[in-house]
């Protein structure tokens, strides 16, 4: 008997954790992360909180609803800088009759001036709040809406824009994810007289490579800029390697872009390949590091490490991630971590030390430093702007600069970016509280800088109704097996 009611109650306690664990999933954050530049039309979203299938569709946005949205956009700046003048002047007034308030030393009239100035300030804060959020709602009828049925699956959250128009489009990006849809700006450049494409190109260091076009193009008719002109640059359609490393040089012709060649400027072949480290490249702990920018995949960052003798850097301590991230600054770069079946460093060192950023790793295999800390991406994600390579043995090498001594502003306290607006609440009455009101202000035209993240907790409608009909059902098992309990006791 008594093992049947350990049995029972046993019962009871699994299922209701279960109900609880299912519930909880029903109201997780879905987060859809876009990248913030394309590489030609080309991108991925990743979704955090959800293993459902992304799909996408490009709408493209008028020249007049462009203009309209940069307009409103502009408003909206124009519009709180406003408030916040006057307010703070208010402000300014009410603060000092605030203190006298709260330590017991205001008069009566003192005490009603600070009661009418914080009503000001109350009914300031709400007018503005709601002239915001008509505002805001003008801006959200202006962007180009999607079509439900016309979305398309986002194979790996890989999607492209095309724009066939002869000069800059702008497009709205929606991505859906379930219930939950969200959208970007992207401005594309038009390609309808693309007459060459990316390529690869490799020079030695101090000789040129002559380019010609293969198929027909006049290449005088093209204008060339190197990302990197200390690295390479190209005069008469000869491209010159300067220093050991990797650019971008592009061409451009009637405004534009007709190709992107990623060069490599490479040592002499009479050289050693391991002696291919960059002169500015950083020493720590007796290896030799340097960060290389430019688009590549995570397998075409780790087979050219290995061609100038290093590796995708592995990163097996908290110091080496700080020292790192000295390298990479603000960017997104791979470094050598790798799943097959489970996490790998490409040296076969031990998985030991890790820094994920929140909800990673999630679904893809390869990893990639993203605002210091790691993240999973897909081989081929484009968001990813470099890599950095370590050299374990760089003795007797090309010379290194010594250890950078720049460490990261205060790493053991950052700011929560998930939270920046957060503020402790006040204990006394007439204390006004500003949280809430300010934020940034994204201008559609814009598209640098970090991924902009759009969290939605929903709960979804039909999981919500499961959820409640799956704890009445519980409620009833549970109630069907206590009483058989009682009666069995």
């Amino acid at each position: 008997m008594k093992n049947t009611k350990v049995k029972i109650i046993s019962t009871i306690v699994a299922t209701l954790l279960a109900t609880l664990l299912f519930c909880a999933n029903s109201f997780a954050a879905i987060t859809i992360n876009f990248p913030t530049q394309l590489y030609n039309g080309l991108g991925t979203i990743n979704v955090s909180g959800s293993n459902e299938t992304i799909n996408y569709q490009a709408v493209e946005m008028s020249d007049t609803q462009h203009a309209t949205l940069v307009e409103l956009e502009n408003q909206k700046v124009t519009d709180y800088s406003n408030f916040e003048t006057a307010f703070n002047e208010k402000k300014a007034i009410y603060d000092p009759l605030k203190e006298k308030v709260n330590n017991g030393t205001a008069t009566q009239e003192e005490y009603e001036t600070a009661t009418r100035l914080f009503a000001e300030l109350e009914a300031m804060k709400s007018n503005y709040l709601e002239s915001k959020a008509a505002l805001e709602q003008r801006i959200e009828n202006t962007y180009p809406k999607y079509n439900n049925s016309n979305w398309v699956e986002a194979t790996n959250g890989r999607f492209t824009i095309n724009n066939t128009t002869d000069h800059t489009k702008y497009y709205v990006l929606w991505a859906k994810v379930g219930n939950t849809i969200d959208k970007f700006v992207y401005p594309i450049l038009g390609r309808a007289n693309t007459t060459i494409v990316t390529r690869e190109m490799s020079v030695e260091i101090g000789k040129t490579l002559e380019l010609t076009g293969t198929d027909g193009t006049d290449l005088s008719t093209i204008t060339w800029t190197s990302d990197d002109p200390t690295i390479a640059t190209i005069t008469d359609n000869k491209i010159n390697g300067l220093k050991i490393g990797t650019t971008t040089i592009r061409g451009t012709k009637n405004g534009n872009e007709v190709i992107d060649i990623s060069v490599i400027v490479r040592a002499p072949a009479t050289i050693d390949p391991k002696k291919d480290i960059p002169d500015d490249a950083k020493g720590h702990n007796g290896h030799a590091y340097y960060y290389f920018s430019g688009n590549k995949s995570w397998d075409d960052a780790k087979a050219y490490c290995e061609k100038i003798g290093g590796h995708l850097v592995t990163i097996t301590a908290e110091g080496e991630e700080e020292f790192v991230n000295t390298l990479v600054n603000s960017n997104k770069a791979w470094i050598g971590g790798y799943k097959d079946s489970t996490w790998k460093w490409v040296t076969s060192e031990a998985w030991s030390y890790t820094d994920w950023n929140t909800n990673e790793p999630g679904n893809n295999n390869r990893v990639a430093l993203v605002s210091g800390k790691w993240t999973a991406l897909d081989n081929n994600s484009m968001e990813v702007t470099g890599f950095v390579c370590e050299w374990d043995d760089p003795t007797g090498l090309q010379p290194l600069n010594p250890t950078d001594p720049t460490q990261p502003t205060d790493p053991s306290n950052p700011t929560d970016p998930s939270n920046p607006g957060q503020t402790k609440e006040p204990e006394e009455q007439l204390i006004y509280r500003q949280d809430g009101i300010k934020d940034s202000t994204t201008n559609p035209k814009s598209t640098s800088g970090d991924q902009t993240v759009a969290t939605k907790k929903i709960p979804q409608t039909g999981e919500s109704i499961i959820s409640l009909v799956a704890l009445v059902v519980v409620a009833g098992v549970s109630v069907v097996l206590f009483v058989n309990y009682r009666k069995n006791k």
